[in-house]
């Protein structure tokens, strides 16, 4: 089958993808165990769209090849990688999160929804997630994804006089994952009175995670997503500790602990320097 994004901006599909009719939330996996060489953006993997029109909507999970490849002729080696893409309009162009290379014959490749939020993950067990990729539909210009969809799998030779072989084992919805693990930790912030600081946390698995940040070990209410933004800082806020606990379906796990240093600078009320340019002298020309 082919399903191609033609065109510089990648604006428009054609293909053939098989896919089924899902309402609402969902979560699935697929392992992708091999992809016929074709084209250095050949590519597989997991898709959702909004309807089956050229244009829609979609957020799509596809991994590439590895190695050297039949075509283009000047450039003739794999992308090696797995691109988290997705479409927010009709003619948006191509906007994709690069997520590391696929790892054949155990490319496991995960597509998760919860609301708004498309998730997109990989690994090499189907269990244990290693990286992944989100993005919140309520910021596109009509609004979020619709609840009805289409989800399901497809191949692209990148290539209109190409046909592409892809193996694709073991699709089936998501029913249990590995531990939480922290890859990103949240670092020191620096800001001067009267700003905001933000702290954030990054997991390999935030699919179901939530978060519960932390200022000297206290609770802090508003503190509930991977990123936690200050209210405008003053010197009392200077030295104060920043955490977050991240719990999963597998347990909880706490970050390292983020120093906030705060700069209050004032400007002076009596400055001790005083310039004075004139020299007494009657500038040339002058009357």
């Amino acid at each position: 089958s082919r399903l191609r994004q033609r065109g510089r901006r990648k604006d428009f599909d054609e293909g053939i993808i098989g896919y089924f009719q899902t309402n609402g939330d969902f979560d699935v996996k697929v392992r992708v165990d091999s992809l016929q060489p074709v084209h250095r953006y050949a590519k597989t993997g997991l898709l959702v769209r909004e309807n089956l029109t050229t244009t829609s909507r979609m957020v799509s999970l596809f991994a590439t090849p590895t190695g050297p490849t039949e075509l283009p002729p000047d450039q003739p080696t794999g992308e090696d990688t797995v691109e988290f893409n997705f479409r927010r309009a009709a003619y948006d162009g191509s906007n994709n999160i690069g997520l590391g290379s696929p790892g054949y014959p155990n490319a496991w490749l995960r597509l998760a929804r919860r609301g708004n939020i498309i998730y997109g993950l990989i690994g090499h067990d189907g269990t244990n997630w290693i990286v992944s990729g989100s993005v919140d539909t309520a910021t596109w210009p009509a609004g979020a994804f619709k609840s009805a969809t289409y989800l399901g799998i497809g191949s692209s030779s990148h290539d209109d006089t190409r046909l592409v072989a892809s193996e694709l084992r073991q699709f089936s919805p998501v029913t249990q994952v590995g531990p939480l693990q922290i890859i990103q930790q949240p670092a020191p912030g620096f800001g001067l009175a009267g700003s905001a600081v933000s702290f954030s946390v990054t997991v390999n698995d935030p699919v179901d995670a939530r978060y519960q940040w932390f200022a000297n070990d206290i609770a802090i209410p508003r503190g509930t997503n991977a990123t936690f933004t200050t209210t405008s800082l003053s010197s009392t806020n200077d030295a104060a500790r920043y955490k977050v606990t991240v719990t999963g379906p597998n347990g909880a796990i706490t970050s390292n602990e983020a120093l906030l240093s705060v700069v209050a600078i004032d400007a002076p009320e009596n400055p001790d320097i005083l310039f004075d340019f004139d020299d007494g002298e009657i500038p040339l020309g002058a009357r």
